[in-house]
């Protein structure tokens, strides 16, 4: 919903294998008009669980509304970089517009 405010867990495999923080030079995570990546240090990686972290603000979630494409950009330290989508998240609009 918006207004909500928590951590999106985001695992990212290569060929089937788990990857760690350290396999890339740089992560970005865009959602709606939302950008975080590892380099600003605005997204986060849990290595005891293997995920990225997407912190999202209350305020950040009143921004995002109905359908909104989620997509993942990895830098590897050779230059290349690769996309992904993630899909589709859907944001119900919250009655109340108060950060708590």
């Amino acid at each position: 919903m918006s207004g909500d405010a928590y951590n999106v867990p985001i695992r990212v495999t290569l060929n089937g294998e788990a990857t760690s923080a350290d396999s890339f030079e740089d992560v970005e995570v865009c959602i709606g008009n939302v950008r975080k990546s590892l380099s600003e240090k605005t997204l986060s990686f849990d290595a005891e669980k293997g995920v990225f972290l997407l912190p999202l603000t209350q305020k950040e979630t009143f921004g995002l509304h109905g359908r909104e494409r989620m997509n993942l950009r990895c830098k590897f330290s050779g230059g290349n970089v690769v996309g992904l989508d993630l899909g589709v998240v859907n944001f119900k609009a919250a009655i109340s517009r108060e950060v708590l």
